[in-house]
């Protein structure tokens, strides 16, 4: 997915890059639900189509959504 427009558009997405996780959780259905320390809250849905969303923890924890409605969990020093 392209998305059309101006790119100026993207900014607001674009400053969550510098944002602090305080809460999250990932859900059955795949979606993510992230509280932001600055304020604030996300919601990523599923997707068939891509990899809508993916989490870099501590220590190498990795979770990313993949197409299909899963996910695929990385655990630190695994």
């Amino acid at each position: 997915m392209v998305p059309e427009g101006d790119a100026d558009r993207l900014a607001p997405a674009l400053a969550l890059a510098r944002s602090t996780i305080a809460d999250g959780a990932a859900f059955d259905d795949d979606h993510l639900e992230l509280s932001l320390a600055e304020g604030g809250r996300v919601s990523l849905p599923a997707t068939e189509d891509y990899e809508p969303w993916e989490v870099v923890g501590p220590e190498g924890l990795r979770i990313v959504s993949v197409p299909g409605g899963e996910l695929s969990v990385w655990q630190p020093g695994a």
